[in-house]
């Protein structure tokens, strides 16, 4: 059986997906498979898009979590 998701790190998908992460730099950055963030998003009410989203170009998990990083310093 597979582990449930927490209502945190769904929370977390749901911002980053907004941010205009990809599915894939989602998953690698939370830990979780694409498919799980998929249906995350599916079930919160967000048709994912199967195109690809912002510039073409894909960051690597260092780069995902240091932009979280810097918006969570810039929120406080």
């Amino acid at each position: 059986m597979a582990e449930r998701i927490s209502r945190n790190k769904q929370d977390e998908i749901v911002q980053l997906y907004n941010d205009g992460y990809k599915i894939r730099e989602i998953a690698n950055a939370v830990g979780v498979g694409s498919a799980s963030v998929f249906n995350v998003l599916e079930r919160r009410g967000i048709k994912p898009n199967r195109q690809p989203r912002g510039n073409g170009e894909t960051m690597g998990v260092d780069q995902v979590i240091e932009r979280m990083l810097a918006a969570d310093r810039k929120s406080v």
